[in-house]
Protein backbone atom coordinates (compact mmCIF):
# COMPACT_ATOMS: atom_id res chain seq x y z
CA UNK A 1 0.00 0.00 0.00
CA UNK A 2 2.97 2.32 0.51
CA UNK A 3 3.53 2.50 -3.25
CA UNK A 4 0.11 4.00 -4.02
CA UNK A 5 -0.21 7.32 -5.78
CA UNK A 6 -2.63 9.93 -4.44
CA UNK A 7 -5.02 9.12 -7.26
CA UNK A 8 -4.95 5.39 -6.45
CA UNK A 9 -5.36 6.15 -2.77
CA UNK A 10 -8.34 8.38 -3.48
CA UNK A 11 -9.96 5.50 -5.40
CA UNK A 12 -9.24 3.16 -2.49
CA UNK A 13 -11.03 5.53 -0.10
CA UNK A 14 -13.99 5.76 -2.49
CA UNK A 15 -14.20 1.98 -2.79
CA UNK A 16 -13.43 0.92 0.80
CA UNK A 17 -14.73 3.91 2.81
CA UNK A 18 -17.55 5.43 0.74
CA UNK A 19 -19.36 6.76 3.82
CA UNK A 20 -16.28 8.78 4.81
CA UNK A 21 -15.95 10.20 1.30
CA UNK A 22 -19.66 11.06 1.32
CA UNK A 23 -19.29 12.91 4.63
CA UNK A 24 -16.38 14.91 3.19
CA UNK A 25 -18.15 15.76 -0.07
CA UNK A 26 -21.32 16.84 1.76
CA UNK A 27 -19.33 19.09 4.11
CA UNK A 28 -18.78 22.66 2.92
CA UNK A 29 -15.47 23.03 4.73
CA UNK A 30 -13.13 21.32 7.18
CA UNK A 31 -15.10 22.53 10.21
CA UNK A 32 -18.33 21.07 8.85
CA UNK A 33 -16.45 17.87 8.00
CA UNK A 34 -15.23 17.54 11.60
CA UNK A 35 -18.75 18.21 12.95
CA UNK A 36 -20.30 15.66 10.58
CA UNK A 37 -17.55 13.17 11.34
CA UNK A 38 -18.14 13.62 15.09
CA UNK A 39 -21.81 12.81 14.54
CA UNK A 40 -20.96 9.79 12.40
CA UNK A 41 -18.48 8.42 14.94
CA UNK A 42 -20.90 8.96 17.84
CA UNK A 43 -23.50 6.79 16.10
CA UNK A 44 -21.08 4.12 14.94
CA UNK A 45 -21.42 0.65 16.54
CA UNK A 46 -17.67 0.55 17.23
CA UNK A 47 -17.51 4.05 18.72
CA UNK A 48 -15.70 2.79 21.81
CA UNK A 49 -13.05 0.67 20.12
CA UNK A 50 -9.47 1.95 19.96
CA UNK A 51 -9.87 3.32 16.44
CA UNK A 52 -13.00 5.24 17.47
CA UNK A 53 -11.13 6.78 20.38
CA UNK A 54 -8.19 7.75 18.17
CA UNK A 55 -10.46 9.33 15.56
CA UNK A 56 -12.26 11.34 18.25
CA UNK A 57 -8.85 12.62 19.42
CA UNK A 58 -7.94 13.59 15.85
CA UNK A 59 -11.18 15.55 15.61
CA UNK A 60 -10.60 17.20 19.00
CA UNK A 61 -7.04 18.31 18.26
CA UNK A 62 -7.48 19.35 14.63
CA UNK A 63 -6.99 23.11 14.35
CA UNK A 64 -4.91 23.40 17.51
CA UNK A 65 -1.22 24.16 17.72
CA UNK A 66 1.56 22.24 19.42
CA UNK A 67 5.04 23.36 20.30
CA UNK A 68 7.54 21.34 18.28
CA UNK A 69 10.64 21.10 20.43
CA UNK A 70 12.99 20.03 17.63
CA UNK A 71 12.47 23.28 15.74
CA UNK A 72 11.24 25.48 18.58
CA UNK A 73 8.08 26.57 16.77
CA UNK A 74 4.33 26.30 17.13
CA UNK A 75 2.91 23.98 14.47
CA UNK A 76 -0.77 23.66 13.57
CA UNK A 77 -2.43 20.25 13.68
CA UNK A 78 -4.48 19.93 10.52
CA UNK A 79 -4.83 16.18 10.06
CA UNK A 80 -8.57 16.05 9.39
CA UNK A 81 -8.55 19.35 7.53
CA UNK A 82 -6.02 17.82 5.16
CA UNK A 83 -8.13 14.66 4.89
CA UNK A 84 -11.16 16.77 3.95
CA UNK A 85 -9.14 18.54 1.25
CA UNK A 86 -7.87 15.21 -0.04
CA UNK A 87 -11.30 13.54 -0.14
CA UNK A 88 -12.85 16.50 -1.94
CA UNK A 89 -10.13 16.57 -4.62
CA UNK A 90 -8.38 19.71 -3.37
CA UNK A 91 -4.96 18.11 -2.96
CA UNK A 92 -1.75 18.91 -4.71
CA UNK A 93 -0.10 16.20 -6.79
CA UNK A 94 3.16 16.39 -4.84
CA UNK A 95 1.46 15.74 -1.49
CA UNK A 96 2.95 12.79 0.40
CA UNK A 97 0.66 9.78 0.79
CA UNK A 98 1.83 8.61 4.23
CA UNK A 99 -0.75 10.59 6.20
CA UNK A 100 -3.63 9.42 4.03
CA UNK A 101 -2.49 5.80 4.21
CA UNK A 102 -2.33 6.02 8.02
CA UNK A 103 -5.78 7.60 8.20
CA UNK A 104 -7.17 4.99 5.83
CA UNK A 105 -5.93 2.25 8.14
CA UNK A 106 -7.38 4.05 11.16
CA UNK A 107 -10.83 4.35 9.59
CA UNK A 108 -10.70 0.72 8.41
CA UNK A 109 -9.97 -0.31 12.01
CA UNK A 110 -13.17 1.47 13.01
CA UNK A 111 -15.08 -1.20 11.09
CA UNK A 112 -13.46 -4.06 12.98
CA UNK A 113 -15.37 -5.08 16.10
CA UNK A 114 -13.51 -4.80 19.37
CA UNK A 115 -12.14 -8.18 20.45
CA UNK A 116 -14.31 -10.01 22.96
CA UNK A 117 -12.24 -10.51 26.14
CA UNK A 118 -14.11 -13.76 26.84
CA UNK A 119 -12.69 -15.22 23.63
CA UNK A 120 -9.08 -14.45 24.47
CA UNK A 121 -7.37 -17.65 25.51
CA UNK A 122 -4.25 -15.93 26.78
CA UNK A 123 -6.29 -14.57 29.69
CA UNK A 124 -7.66 -18.00 30.58
CA UNK A 125 -4.89 -20.53 30.02
CA UNK A 126 -6.83 -23.28 31.82
CA UNK A 127 -9.29 -23.60 28.96
CA UNK A 128 -8.71 -26.72 26.92
CA UNK A 129 -8.48 -26.70 23.15
CA UNK A 130 -11.96 -28.23 22.99
CA UNK A 131 -13.37 -25.40 25.08
CA UNK A 132 -11.61 -22.81 22.94
CA UNK A 133 -12.81 -24.25 19.64
CA UNK A 134 -16.34 -24.88 20.71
Amino acid sequence: MLALTLSQLEQLYRHELPELVSIAVQSDDAEAFKANLTEYIAGHPEVDNEAGKQIRLLIEFDGQEVHELSIGEQLPISTLSMLHSFLTGQWEEETETDLFIDLFQQFKRLHQPAPNPALRTDQNPDRTLAQRTG
